[in-house]
């Protein structure tokens, strides 16, 4: 009994971060921080810009800048996913719908 319910105690236990586990956590959390400055002052591509901002770049060329990569990322992913399960492929391909339209 006592050896069930140790293994049940080292499944409720995360296992040791590594680096670069705490680099991607790091990361999460500045990305929570940029939410703050846009609120304060929000990016000039955007349909809430102020009417002074600086850089007047048209939403659809904005909207391509910012998710471009992540589009190109997603189609590279979906055309390389491995064929284990079919997760991957749809995962990526979900991605580059979304990332796409």
């Amino acid at each position: 009994a006592s050896l069930a319910s140790a293994q049940q105690v080292t499944h409720m236990i995360a296992p040791p971060a590594d680096a670069f586990a705490l680099t991607i956590a790091a990361l999460q959390c500045m990305n929570l921080l940029a939410f703050a400055n846009e609120k304060k002052s929000p990016t000039p591509y955007s349909k809430f810009a102020h009417d002074d901002a600086k850089a007047k770049i048209p939403s659809r060329w904005g909207m391509l800048l910012i998710y471009g990569p992540a589009f190109a990322a997603a189609l590279y992913c979906a055309a390389t996913a491995p064929q284990l399960n079919g997760r991957e492929l749809l995962v990526a391909s979900l991605l580059a719908l979304h990332f796409g339209k």
